[in-house]
């Protein structure tokens, strides 16, 4: 789903550049009536999206650089806002519109802003101009919800994807709709110059869709929880970035799953703290079996075609007993006859219980203040008690954290 809503995005917005330069011809070139050249959509462009880059750089740390009604719609909608905070902010946000305008007016020749009211391109219908201002909004809204609002390692660098991304709307949109993608913007200009034309509901109505349009997909995105797609993206270490997971395996050098991040998040860890234990584990791991970033084992660390990673803290044989994964190759055959579940690894056949537990996992004892051990059977011992959310972990490994 990510994959074709980014390549969607890709292709609108390359080939409607292409579009608009096209059309945003001289009329002596082409017979049409609209006044913008090339040149001053470029022009346009680069002045509204690298004036939002500065500002919303410059105020990030002070309000979070908002300066659009429709990312407050949004932000508020995920809960990045309250109500009282967001309606103050949607008040100061069109005043400000106003304002500016004004300085505008009142600094430039006695023209005034008419001619920077956002208006329908000749030809373009209503229905079209708010689906453009809609999905352009989107793209928009949906780039401050994923750099700035999704924290990162690069969130503070966030008003430079954002002001990008308003500038290449503004290419596409400008000659057709006047770009508004902010109603704040629009309404500005229209009450300063005392006109506002018979459409400008639409540069209300098709922000506030494009808002929805982003905030809903944000939203799948985040139940889908679409960190364990990519894992290790934002790692600065090559050797600390996870391995991928195979479905419906489990082992320490892949890093945790959907379900054992459910359950920390759950505990009160938060997703910084998450990644420093997933990367530190893998870490761990990698080290002492010696694997390389090719996810290979070396000859001299290879251990033997028996050993198996037992992490369920259960007696062997219990039909919920660990994932029994071998650890050659992350992951093995369905197990043999006497293995009372169907999880994959090698097993003794004649017991259906796996080997001794993989050490690797008490490389996260002293991140996470533990004085305790795994035991031979797979239980761990005294020492968790101030941690219970590593003993939730341990708990669900063989039965939760594999679905």
């Amino acid at each position: 789903m990510g994959e074709f809503i980014g390549t969607t995005m890709f292709i609108f917005l390359g080939l409607g550049c292409i579009k608009t330069a096209q059309d945003a011809r001289p009329a002596s070139q082409l017979q049409t009536t609209t006044t913008l050249s090339n040149e001053t959509i470029v022009f346009i462009s680069l002045g509204m999206g690298f004036s939002l880059l500065i500002t919303a750089w410059v105020f990030y740390r002070i309000t979070g650089g908002l300066f659009n009604p429709a990312v407050t719609l949004s932000l508020w909608l995920i809960g990045g806002l309250k109500t009282v905070r967001a309606i103050l902010l949607l008040i100061a946000q069109l005043a400000g519109g106003i304002a500016g305008a004004a300085l505008v007016s009142g600094l430039t020749s006695d023209r005034g802003v008419s001619d920077t009211i956002t208006t329908l391109q000749p030809g373009m219908s209503k229905v079209r101009g708010v689906f453009l201002e809609a999905f352009l909004t989107a793209m928009l809204v949906f780039t401050v919800l994923m750099l700035a609002a999704e924290k990162h390692k690069a969130t503070y660098l966030a008003p430079i994807g954002i002001g990008l991304t308003l500038f290449v709307c503004q290419l596409f949109g400008t000659l057709w709709t006047g770009c508004g993608m902010n109603p704040a913007r629009s309404l500005g200009p229209s009450v300063v110059a005392g006109s506002f034309p018979g459409y400008h509901w639409i540069y209300w109505v098709g922000p506030f869709i494009g808002s929805l349009i982003a905030t809903l997909f944000y939203s799948l995105l985040k139940a889908f929880d679409y960190t364990s797609v990519v894992l290790g993206q934002d790692s600065s270490d090559e050797s600390a970035s996870p391995q991928l997971p195979k479905p419906n395996i489990w082992h320490p050098g892949m890093g945790f799953t959907r379900q054992q991040r459910t359950d920390m998040l759950a505990g009160g860890m938060n997703p910084q703290e998450i990644e420093t234990a997933e990367a530190n584990m893998v870490a761990a791991h990698n080290a002492t079996y010696g694997v390389n970033a090719n996810g290979q084992y070396s000859p001299q660390s290879r251990p033997s075609d028996a050993t198996v990673v037992n992490m369920h803290p259960t007696s062997p044989g219990n039909k919920h007993n660990s994932l029994g994964i071998n650890v050659n190759n992350h992951h093995g055959e369905k197990g043999s006859p006497g293995r009372t579940t169907k999880t994959r690894g090698t097993v003794n056949a004649s017991t259906g219980t796996t080997g001794s537990p993989d050490p690797n996992f008490s490389s996260m004892q002293p991140m996470m203040q533990d004085t305790g051990a795994i035991t031979s059977a797979g239980a761990h011992s005294s020492g968790m008690t101030n941690v219970p959310i590593v003993k939730k972990v341990l708990r669900s490994a063989g039965h939760n954290a594999h679905r």
